[in-house]
């Protein structure tokens, strides 16, 4: 999976809009707001924001990868 891949799949779609969703959804019914504005402003602030989340866990594991492989046999 490539790096735009993942961002886009677990950072946008995976947690940017589950998020937007349920952020709207806590706060529509702990005030009196209606649901439509909330949903509104967190589609425009979680996307990308989990964006941006996807790049820092790409790296993050990445870099768990990386050290947790074996050197190369020398040859």
């Amino acid at each position: 999976m490539t790096k735009n891949r993942y961002c886009w799949t677990w950072g946008v779609c995976g947690w940017g809009l589950t998020t937007a969703v349920t952020f709207a959804l806590v706060m529509s019914l702990s005030d009196d707001k209606p649901f439509l504005p909330y949903l509104l402003l967190s589609l425009i602030m979680f996307p990308p924001a989990g964006y941006l989340w996807g790049l820092v866990m790409w790296h993050w594991f990445g870099s768990k990868l990386r050290k947790g492989q074996p050197d190369e046999p020398a040859q």
